[in-house]
């Protein structure tokens, strides 16, 4: 005698048939698509790229997986590994030394950022000229790894006070391999003040901003390249523009305190092209 009555089998069949027609429906999850992305980051843009990234997945469907550093380490790692399908530079510099290298293939200007002084909100008074701060515990981006150290060694050589800056660092202070970094050691109270980019200032309440002619004259180009090491091109592309779309990436950046590249000046312009 079976141990199922006819209403228990019904019910059975139709659990049965219910979870294959779930299983059959297309999935709303974010790697419906079946394809992935692996972005390098500075770690300068860590905000709003988790935000446009997340938007990204849900809408495309493509997982985006995200790799932080400084822009110089980025390309190293990039360089080394061969790996990977956009890099993401706080500079636009090092896209154009990675396409010279092989490794990049279309460029697209994304947003600028300047160099600032920041110390701990409430002690602006503390640094008004380029000598007050070198009274001071320092942090600074690393120029052999971060961006940000890069333009604030070329601009102080420019103005003949590198050497006393870097004295300073070595002396009493700390070269860190993210602007992030600096940002938090003038935070945790490590340091008396650092230079980052002003929109990592802005999105940081614990600190003050100060602006040093020495440090006026500094702009940074936000810029995204296409890997030509990528597996997914197409999709890349898309995440690429998606990052200077109005209702997109730009709205995103804006949001966080980045300066869109003008359009006179190049944003939302795209480079393509095999290296020289």
């Amino acid at each position: 005698m079976s141990q199922f009555n006819p209403l228990t089998k019904l019910i059975a069949g139709c659990l049965i048939a219910i979870g294959v027609l779930v299983a059959l429906l297309p999935s709303n999850g974010p790697n419906r698509s079946g394809e992935s992305l692996m972005v390098y980051c500075a770690a300068s843009l860590r905000r709003p790229l988790e935000e446009v990234a997340a938007r990204f997945e849900g809408e495309e469907g493509v997982s985006v997986q995200l790799q932080f550093g400084g822009s110089n380490t980025l390309l190293s790692q990039i360089e080394a590994s061969r790996q990977g399908d956009l890099f993401l530079s706080a500079d636009r510099r090092y896209l154009d030394v990675g396409r010279e290298r092989g490794l990049i293939g279309e460029i697209i200007s994304v947003a600028q950022m300047r160099p600032v002084v920041v110390v701990r909100r409430g002690r602006g008074d503390s640094v008004r000229t380029l000598d007050d701060l070198l009274e001071l515990r320092l942090a600074s981006g690393s120029p052999d790894q971060a961006a940000i150290g890069r333009v604030t060694r070329d601009l102080l050589r420019a103005a003949g006070r590198w050497d006393a800056f870097d004295q300073r660092v070595r002396t009493a202070g700390v070269y860190k391999p993210t602007v992030n970094d600096v940002a938090a050691d003038v935070v945790l109270g490590s340091v008396d003040a650092g230079i980052v980019w002003d929109a990592l200032a802005a999105q940081m309440p614990e600190l003050e901003a100060i602006s040093l002619p020495e440090l006026a004259e500094g702009r940074s180009e936000i810029g995204i390249g296409v890997l030509t090491s990528s597996k997914a091109p197409a999709a890349a592309l898309r995440f690429a523009r998606n990052l200077i779309a109005d209702d997109g990436g730009a709205e995103v950046f804006r949001s966080y305190g980045y300066q869109a590249v003008a359009t006179a000046e190049g944003r939302g312009t795209t480079e393509s092209g095999a290296p020289p």
